[in-house]
């Protein structure tokens, strides 16, 4: 065991693979956006109890460097990345943390996507869905399918070949689900018979991807996803928020409402 490794044995670590900063078009609020406050950023994921967060704005680089410098302080991990819009959808391209904006403006070229086009709500590359992948992987990236279920998703995309050679793309490694939001407009169950069988090898033969849930967050409130909302609902309710293991893959999560009441009871996988 290294001497730098501060945990004997295992551990838990908490990571949001998919993130915006003010770098994103669609960044809550406009003056939050406008005052690209990177230290702010990184200590909103802090305070959401993160130990490691993907950039991932939508079609540019900008931000990475001074999240990565701001980070440093507060002992945050950070993989630098970019959402990338691709034959209406989107995909997650994500670096390790020794790399730099400039492996990401590197992969934007190879996409199509010149410094002109970095993130403007139009851009997108001039690749298909499965060059995307292909030359992601070959600059070094992972890649994952971000809210599959929901808009933009590779589930909802129209059905067809390019959906098919994307979900038999070796480079694509996991499948991000989403619950749907009060409109869910757009999107479909993630217990869905039909979208478990295309990630789970019923439709691919041999060919399964693994499912990973990460916040999306497009404000600084929103950092961290899940934990944020379960804070709120102890602190408004003054009751804890209860778990009970329903089978081997599936957790109940209660939390409550102000006035105590049960609020909202979801099964997770």
């Amino acid at each position: 065991m290294s001497a730098s490794w501060k945990w004997p044995g295992s551990r838990w670590w908490r990571v949001d693979l998919h993130t915006h900063s003010p770098a994103s078009y669609d960044f809550r609020s406009d003056a939050d956006r406008e005052a690209k406050n990177w230290t702010a950023w990184v200590s909103a994921e802090k305070s959401a109890d993160l130990d490691a967060v993907a950039v991932t704005d939508h079609n540019t680089p900008d931000g990475i460097s001074d999240i990565q410098a701001a980070a440093v302080a507060q002992s945050l991990w950070v993989f630098p990345g970019v959402e990338v819009t691709v034959g209406g959808i989107h995909l997650l391209c994500l670096f390790d943390p020794k790399c730099t904006r400039d492996d990401v403006v590197a992969l934007l070229s190879k996409l199509g996507i010149e410094p002109f086009a970095f993130g403007r709500p139009d851009t997108s590359s001039s690749k298909s869905i499965v060059e995307v992948i292909d030359m992601a992987t070959v600059a070094g990236a992972i890649v994952i399918a971000p809210h599959v279920n929901g808009p933009k998703g590779l589930l909802t995309m129209p059905p067809g070949l390019d959906r098919l050679r994307a979900l038999k793309a070796t480079g694509l490694i996991a499948a991000e689900l989403g619950f749907p939001p009060p409109d869910p407009t757009g999107w479909i169950d993630p217990k869905n018979t039909d979208v478990q069988s295309w990630l789970d090898g019923t439709k691919i033969e041999n060919r399964s991807l693994a499912q990973v849930w990460c916040s999306d967050s497009h404000a600084f409130d929103e950092a961290g996803g899940v934990p944020i909302i379960l804070d709120e609902s102890k602190r408004l309710s003054g009751r804890t928020p209860e778990y009970s293991l329903i089978d081997d893959s599936e957790l109940r999560l209660v939390i409550w409402a102000a006035e105590g009441r049960e609020a909202i009871r979801e099964d997770q996988e």
